[in-house]
């Protein structure tokens, strides 16, 4: 039996009614056929009669069983969206959220052509690469403990044709970052291990657990870590830039004034929850 657009758009509505709403439906419709056809969300309406070949349909319904199975749409795929770029991703690399392009967006408001930038804990490379896209003349530099994140950001640095250096390096024995930099920006792990409970499947089953989660009575490790390297590794009036926990962010606040850091900034996302972290090393 033959198969339309319009036809398969009904099959995934049918099929995961009881997984997603219907918004969400329609977002991983959007994203398969991006996927499959190129084609964007107008296309997908202004072809409902299209008429989908064998291969097609199959890759439909192998999505749409994977789907049901909690998979995440971006590991089904092999790739995600991030900042109007497409990225690669794989299991092992996280996949970036909606609220980190917030902090991108943050960032973007202080850097200049000329600056200089480093990423700590890159993981896709996400946003070393949309602030590289976003600002050609700026250094940006990005470092990773794990090969297979490096991996996946070298190739999306490839695809994508922006020059960005990526290093291999733990940020808890840093030893081939000796420069200094203008900014410093982290996503780091930080959701404490008792939200687990709270966390949808398709994160807890594919997502690696070593970049999301810290354990509960060391939930600031990792910023406290890469805080004291940012006192050393910052050019004076530099500035570092967290993503965080939004039950974290006065805590975090008040570590980085006992630092020494000043114009301590915690910043909301558009959900309203605390989400960012900006703070200056002084010019003395």
């Amino acid at each position: 039996m033959e198969m339309t657009c319009e036809n398969i758009c009904a099959l995934y509505k049918a099929q995961l009614n009881s997984f997603f709403t219907k918004r969400e439906i329609n977002e991983l419709i959007a994203l398969a056929f991006f996927s499959s056809n190129n084609w964007n969300k107008v296309d997908v309406s202004l072809n409902k009669y299209y008429t989908l070949n064998e291969n097609e349909v199959r890759f439909h319904k192998q999505v749409i069983g994977r789907l049901k199975a909690d998979e995440p749409i971006q590991y089904i795929l092999g790739q995600t969206m991030f900042y109007d770029l497409v990225l690669n991703v794989k299991p092992g690399v996280l996949i970036p959220r909606p609220e980190t392009e917030e902090l991108v967006d943050w960032i973007l408001e202080s850097v200049d052509d000329g600056t200089s930038c480093l990423d700590i804990g890159t993981g896709s490379g996400c946003i070393a690469l949309a602030l590289k896209s976003k600002t050609k003349n700026v250094n940006v530099t990005a470092i990773d403990s794990s090969k297979e994140a490096l991996l996946i950001a070298k190739e999306n640095a490839k695809n994508l044709n922006l020059d960005v250096n990526f290093i291999e390096e733990d940020i808890f024995n840093p030893r081939q970052i000796k420069k200094k930099w203008d900014f410093i920006i982290s996503n780091p792990p930080y959701i404490p291990e008792y939200d687990k409970n709270m966390m949808d499947n398709n994160v807890l089953n594919y997502e690696p657990h070593n970049a999301l989660f810290v354990k509960d009575d060391t939930p600031l490790i990792f910023y406290k870590q890469i805080a004291k390297f940012s006192l050393k590794q910052l050019n004076k009036g530099g500035a570092v830039f967290f993503e965080i926990h939004h039950s974290m962010g006065l805590k975090i606040v008040e570590l980085l004034a006992s630092l020494g850091f000043v114009d301590v900034e915690l910043k909301k996302d558009l959900q309203q929850k605390d989400r960012m972290v900006k703070a200056k090393l002084g010019l003395f």
